[in-house]
């Protein structure tokens, strides 16, 4: 009679960590809509670049279009992972902005967030933007045709296209 409490309170325990975990995968479907590609179609080296060398090609002095596409990938990222308020972007990195046709260029920066288990993680992304000519600060102005994310610590790389 006396361990009937304790499992019962183990039982409960369980129950309330599987629904949260159930309810967690749920939600990550939700916000992950976009398409994903395999890592295996691109190469990391797309992304991954040292810090000194995109200091040394590019110079810190970003132009106001430069400025405003790079607050536009960031959204495009938030959009992205799990825990947007609490991503924080890395300044001193050295942004790159590449501008490859009229109103589209790419953006590479690099970013700290929360994984799913809630460990910040750092982050090297490369978007693909094109604004449509409108006002910049609208969102929907914009279309990232390809974003792909990937974690310093272990390489781990995720493609994501037509984010709308």
């Amino acid at each position: 009679m006396n361990d009937n409490p304790k499992k019962i309170a183990r039982v409960t325990l369980g129950v309330l960590i599987i629904t949260c975990l159930i309810i967690a995968l749920l939600y990550n479907r939700e916000v992950n809509k976009t398409k994903y590609i395999p890592p295996s179609d691109i190469s990391t080296k797309e992304v991954s670049q040292s810090v000194k060398e995109i200091r040394e090609k590019y110079k810190p002095n970003a132009t106001s279009d430069e400025s405003k596409s790079y607050v536009i990938s960031q959204d495009f990222v938030k959009k992205i992972v799990l825990y947007p308020r609490e991503t924080k972007f890395i300044e001193p990195y050295g942004v790159v902005h590449e501008k490859t046709k009229q109103n589209e260029c790419t953006i590479i920066g690099k970013f700290v967030t929360k994984n799913s288990y809630g460990v910040k993680i750092e982050y090297v992304y490369k978007a693909w933007l094109s604004h449509n000519g409108d006002e910049w600060e609208d969102i929907n102005n914009w279309q990232c045709q390809k974003l792909i994310i990937e974690s310093v610590n272990t390489g781990e790389t995720k493609v994501y296209t037509d984010i709308q």
